[in-house]
């Protein structure tokens, strides 16, 4: 457990200084579950085999499903298929490589 003054600077690079930091937070557990499935197709693919479009979006929709086990709602996913994920992904990358290049 963290202690009550630890703040998300912290804990990562991606969060604003001062902000609390929170374990279920919706954005936060949003990127977890999106690097996992990003990697995990990667690594699937780098070893195993290329998947097909039906296949990558089977895997994010499973994805999806399984977020609202997490706690997450059902509408929090940006994405609705396995494309549109990969802009999201994108994005995401852009934005944490443009606050570490902002870190001291």
């Amino acid at each position: 457990r963290l202690p009550r003054d630890v703040t998300r600077a912290d804990v990562g690079a991606c969060y604003a200084p001062a902000q609390r930091y929170a374990a279920h937070d919706e954005a936060a557990t949003l990127w977890v579950q999106a690097t996992l499935l990003d990697y995990a197709v990667l690594m699937v693919e780098l070893t195993v085999r290329e998947l097909s479009a039906r296949e990558r979006d089977d895997a994010y929709s499973f994805v999806r499903r399984l977020g609202v086990v997490w706690g997450l709602r059902a509408d929090a996913f940006p994405a609705p298929d396995w494309r549109a994920f990969e802009l999201y992904c994108a994005a995401l990358d852009a934005r944490t490589a443009a606050l570490a290049a902002a870190l001291p």
